[in-house]
Formats: C-alpha cells, sequence, structure tokens
C-alpha cells in the first residue's frame, strides 16, 4: 500500500476491476493493513489468485484505478468507510482509509499536468472542501461536526463512544494530522485560510464544544478538553513545519503573519493552563498529605 506514493505515471491495471462499493473497497484495505475482515460476496473472494500476496496486488490495484477512474467518488467512499461506526472495521481499515486518502490528495489534488493528454483526473473544488471539513474535525473534535447531521441537536450515546474513540486514538490522530498538514501545504495560503486559526483555538480552549453531550464528570471533561488541546496542537505543529520549508516570498510572508497573530496567544494560554495544571497537582498533593 505505501507503494501508492510513489507513483507517477498510470499503471497497467487488470482488465477486469471491481465496482467501487464500500463492501469491495474495505475488503481491499483489510488485505492491505493484514487484517482478516473479509466478504464472500466481495469481487477479491472470487480471484483465480487465492494467494495472500495475490489478494494484496489485486487490492492495490484496485484502489488505483478507482482513483483513477474518479478521485472524487473514491475520497468519498474513502471518508464514508471511516465514519462507519461498524464494529467490525478494524482500527487497521480505518488507519488505511486515511492513508489512502494522502496518497490520493497527493495527486489528485493539484494538476501538474499543465494540460498534457492524459493527465489524471483530479478532485474538484466541492470534494476537496469536504475533505479539509472532514479531516479537520476529525483532528478538533473527533468527527462530531461530520457525525451530527444538520437539525441533529442531540449526539447519540453510539455516536458519542465513537467520537471519543477518533479523539483519543492516537494512531488515528497522528494519521489525521499528518493527512492535514500535507493539505496545509498544498492550500495554503491561496484557499484553506480558517486552518491556523481553527487548530489554535482548540489548541487553548478550556471547554468542550457544544456539539458534545453535557459531561457531569469534572475528572473526564478535564481529560477530554486536555485530549483536543493536545491533537490540535499536534497538528499544528505538523503543518507549520511543512509550511516552514517551503521556500517562496509568500510562503515566508503567510508565516510571519500567523506568528504575529498567533503564537503570543499560544504562548500565553499555553503558560496558563500549565500553571492551572501544576496549581491542580500541588493542591492534591497536599491533600493527600
Amino acid at each position: 500500500h505505501h507503494q501508492q506514493h510513489g507513483y507517477t505515471n498510470s499503471p497497467s491495471l487488470p482488465a477486469s476491476c471491481p465496482p467501487l462499493t464500500m463492501e469491495n473497497l474495505v475488503t481491499a484495505l483489510s488485505y492491505l493493513s493484514g487484517s482478516s475482515l473479509n466478504s464472500s460476496n466481495s469481487h477479491f473472494s472470487s480471484s483465480n489468485d487465492s494467494t495472500h500476496s495475490g489478494k494484496v496486488k489485486e487490492a492495490e490495484f484496485a484502489l488505483l484505478s478507482w482513483e483513477q477512474e474518479d478521485p472524487n467518488m473514491y475520497a468519498h467512499h474513502l471518508l464514508s468507510t471511516f465514519f462507519s461506526m461498524e464494529e467490525e472495521y478494524a482500527m487497521a481499515v480505518r488507519l488505511g482509509a486515511l492513508l489512502s486518502l494522502k496518497a490520493s490528495v497527493v495527486r489528485s489534488w493539484k494538476d501538474r499536468g499543465r494540460g498534457r493528454a492524459g493527465a489524471r483526473k483530479m478532485m474538484t473544488s466541492e470534494m476537496k472542501e469536504y475533505v479539509r471539513k472532514c479531516i479537520l474535525s476529525i483532528v478538533t473534535n473527533g468527527g462530531a461536526d461530520v457525525m451530527m447531521g444538520e437539525g441533529e441537536m442531540k449526539m447519540t450515546e453510539k455516536k458519542w463512544r465513537f467520537v471519543q474513540y477518533l479523539l483519543e486514538d492516537k494512531t488515528l490522530q497522528k494519521s489525521a494530522s499528518s493527512l492535514l498538514s500535507k493539505i496545509g501545504r498544498l492550500d495554503l495560503p491561496l484557499s484553506f485560510h480558517e486552518l491556523i486559526p481553527t487548530l489554535v483555538q482548540y489548541a487553548t480552549t478550556r471547554t468542550l464544544p457544544d456539539r458534545f453531550p453535557k459531561l457531569t464528570e469534572e475528572e473526564r471533561k478535564e481529560q477530554l478538553t486536555m485530549t483536543l488541546n493536545y491533537n490540535a496542537s499536534d497538528a499544528l505543529e505538523m503543518i507549520l513545519s511543512e509550511l516552514c520549508s517551503k521556500r517562496l516570498l509568500v510562503d515566508k510572508k503567510y508565516i510571519a503573519k500567523i506568528s504575529h497573530e498567533s503564537v503570543g496567544i499560544l504562548v500565553g494560554e499555553g503558560w496558563m493552563m500549565a500553571m492551572s495544571y501544576i496549581g491542580a497537582y500541588i493542591t492534591a498533593s497536599s491533600t493527600e498529605v
């Protein structure tokens, strides 16, 4: 699967490729991740090559074929797989969906074909906006913005458990932050202007998002708030690292601008939070004594 990142030309694809469905996508991601999920109704179960390596190769070709045929539908299915609350979906399948989406973003976000015949299809501006919204939501609020439908006022218990799972799974959060940093590198400073301010807001917040259920346990509220702070700070660090490696003057000016606007907030709020946590620790220690 990781070899996808190195493709620059279209590989020779099998004459017959399975249709892009949620079932076929999940099966392909399962083979690539090494998880045991499989479906007797999937195209891959009827392949002539029944060896594991044969299944993996076929799955790789299928992912590339789906992306080349329609990068928008492919990205949509990957995100649908990630946000599906099906409990049999292993964490590795969700991780595979994020990694596959990152590889697709690298290839299909910006058109580098310069009008050449046969240049690959690109994601539409609408799909890119949806991808931005989803990945930023994963990092800042565990996907709550995506999980809650329009007009839905109260989060169900099942959705709340899933949001907490996404918030606290460090592997998925690292992968989402890495994807967000790649999008930030491709977009900023010309678009996705809300990225840095949103992350700064969540990195320094002391309250939970309104979409979250009202929690009564103060310890749990504090724990989740610290998780929000950490996830946003981690993503911010990755994005700034990507941006600082850019060399154009417009990029350097943008770095100077966000430094002027955000560093003071981050340092000030970070210092206050650190002092608050130290004070709470000292109080708890003195109480125990």
